[in-house]
């Protein structure tokens, strides 16, 4: 299956049924991209060593690859999250991967842009 840089993926499905292990597995092709771990449960096996990061301004000083921003408590809020996407937005060439959807937003009507 072939997704466009253009389109967003959704994956459900029950906890422990996979989705975590199909999306690392499918993002290992990619070159650039950032999972944004608010749980704490990304592993990422598939990539081998990958920097975790748990303040945003250091995570803006990383130049290629793969790598988890799993924010401190205290960035877990939607001032963070949108800084997070306009960080992604004006880097260009990034895939985000992010586990959890609806940790990033207070209701279902909002999603960061």
């Amino acid at each position: 299956m072939k997704i466009k840089n253009s389109e967003h993926v959704f994956i459900a499905g029950r906890t422990g049924s996979g989705k975590t292990f199909l999306a690392e597995t499918y993002l290992a092709g990619f070159e650039n991209v950032i999972a944004l771990d608010t749980k704490g449960f990304i592993e990422w096996k598939q990539a081998g060593e990958v920097p975790i990061f748990t303040r945003l301004k250091e995570l803006q000083s990383f130049e290629k690859g793969k790598a988890i921003y799993r924010p401190e408590a205290s960035e877990m809020n939607k001032e963070f999250y949108e800084a997070f996407f306009r960080w992604i937005y004006d880097r260009q060439n990034t895939t985000v991967y992010i586990d959890e959807l609806m940790s990033v937003t207070s209701n279902a009507m909002y999603i960061p842009e």
